[in-house]
Formats: structure tokens, sequence, C-alpha cells
């Protein structure tokens, strides 16, 4: 941070995404550190980046896993290095609608020599048990791409006339009934989303995730990304069709906000397995 470095913070592995338990191994190198091997397909902001901090699972020390699910889970762990530290490559792999910008790349890291200082600890019942990273950024994010489409509706409306046409003469668009409700819809939309995002940060400062078990937390904490990823989603829709034909254009900032607000749908925790934690939670099936 008082350097300003960049940070890059690859987690996901082509077999299973997010939830994969590592198939990137740490190897120890009999002095207290690792060598690091292992590919990671969602690199963001790698190219630029001073540091990449991953999750590799801590092998035996001839480079075996663990044959038991319950042990392989337990080492899987955190490490954070620079990204000049040798054996690291880039694959330009990111070829995207959304979200082109982030220059999310594929890190490849072949035998990277990772000193012991560099281990971040436990990665499921750490850094993935404290989910506030993931979801006060993610949320920021898509609530701004929400947020931005609502501004662009609204100017675009205020001075867009139609003329005359078949319901009258003159005509301007913010007069019309049905582009007066669509624009009150998606800034309902966003307020229910941005409520539940500062809900979320008064339960945390008032110490309620106390209430919240251990297992169902970051799926307790995932409420408010969902809401906001889901809002962009609707929001960037109804502002789509509020533009009219024109917006489906390429280039446009309407059209790119429309195309990054669906890549909210695989951040983690997915809709689909918060759904699932959480009802696992209600009918007393988590560990």
């Amino acid at each position: 941070m008082e350097n300003n470095a960049l940070i890059s913070g690859p987690f996901s592995e082509e077999r299973a995404g997010f939830s994969t338990i590592a198939d990137t191994v740490a190897v120890p190198d009999g002095n207290g550190g690792w060598h690091v091997s292992g590919k990671k397909n969602w690199a963001t902001f790698i190219e630029g980046a001073d540091i990449v901090t991953f999750n590799a699972t801590i092998t035996d020390a001839d480079g075996t896993l663990p044959t038991d699910y319950k042990e392989h889970a337990a080492r899987e762990s955190i490490f954070i290095i620079p990204t000049s530290a040798p054996g690291i490559s880039i694959e330009r792999t990111w070829n995207t609608f959304s979200m082109r910008a982030s220059g999310t790349q594929t890190a490849t890291f072949d035998k990277v020599p990772v000193p012991a200082d560099a281990y971040g600890g436990p990665f499921r019942t750490g850094l993935i048990g404290e989910m506030e990273w993931v979801v006060f950024a993610f949320s920021g994010v898509y609530l701004g791409i929400a947020d931005r489409a609502i501004r662009l509706s609204r100017e675009s409306i205020a001075k867009k006339k139609l003329g005359h046409t078949v319901s009258g003469e003159n005509l301007s668009v913010k007069d019309v009934g049905y582009v007066q409700y669509q624009l009150g819809q998606a800034l309902v939309e966003l307020e229910m989303a941005e409520r539940t995002l500062r809900g979320t940060a008064i339960t945390l400062t008032e110490e309620g995730d106390a209430e919240w078990s251990a297992a169902e937390r970051p799926a307790r904490l995932s409420i408010a990304k969902i809401a906001a990823t889901e809002a962009a989603i609707k929001v960037t829709d109804i502002a789509m069709r509020l533009a009219g034909g024109g917006a489906i254009r390429r280039g446009p900032a309407l059209e790119r906000a429309f195309r990054d607000a669906r890549a909210g749908i695989y951040h983690p925790l997915s809709n689909d397995a918060t759904f699932e934690t959480l009802g696992k939670a209600q009918l007393g099936l988590l560990g």
C-alpha cells in the first residue's frame, strides 16, 4: 500500500474455477520454502502487477499430494510473491466481451522459488472465510456500473426529442410514461442493492456477524455481492431498452456498461453456491 503496488490475485484454475482445490502445487525445497508449479487462468491485472498472491497446495517432501480429501484441502495455502520472481510467465488468453480492459490473462508458475516468509496462511479457512475483500470490492464495481448506466440514460432522455410521432407532435422522450416508469424501476434496483451493501457493512461494524456460523459466513456476506451484480445486470438492461436500437452499436459507454455488467455472475461466490449454502444452513445441514 505504501508503495502503491498493484496486486494480482489469481485463485481460479481451469478444472473447476474458484471451487478447485488448487492443482497448483508448492513442493518443499528443504530450506523452509517451496517451488511452485501450476497455472491460474483468471490473473486480473497480471501484466502490470508488482505482486501476485495465489493459492497452491503444499505437497509432501517428494512432491506428492495427500490422498485424503480433507488433508488435501487443509494444505491449500496462500502465498504472496513479487511478479518478478523467476519462473512466472504470462499467456495472453484474455479475449472476452466483458471486462476487456482488465487484462485478465493466464499466469503460469514453473518451479517458482517461494521463500518461507511468502506464506500467507490457510486458504479455505483463512482468506475465503473472510469474504469482505471480495464482497465490498466487487459490489462497489458493479454498483458503479449501474449508477453510470442510470446517469447516461437520464442525460440522454432529458435532451432527446422525438418530434412528430403517431403519439403526438414535438414529443419529448422524458414525457413518455413508460420511459419515466422504467427509469424509476432502474433507480429502485440500484437503491435496493446500495442499501443491502450498506446494511452488510453496518452488520459487520456492529458485530452482528457473530451470530453466523463460520461455514455460512461467506454466503451471508455474498448476499450483498449478489444484490449489486444482479442490480447492474437489470439496470443496464433497462438502460439499453430506454436508449433504443442505437445503443447496440459497439463503442458507446452504455454498450460497454451492458457488457461489463454480465461479468458479475462469475465472481465468487456465485449465486448458486450462495443459495445452496444458505439453504443448507437453514436446514441444519452445514458441518
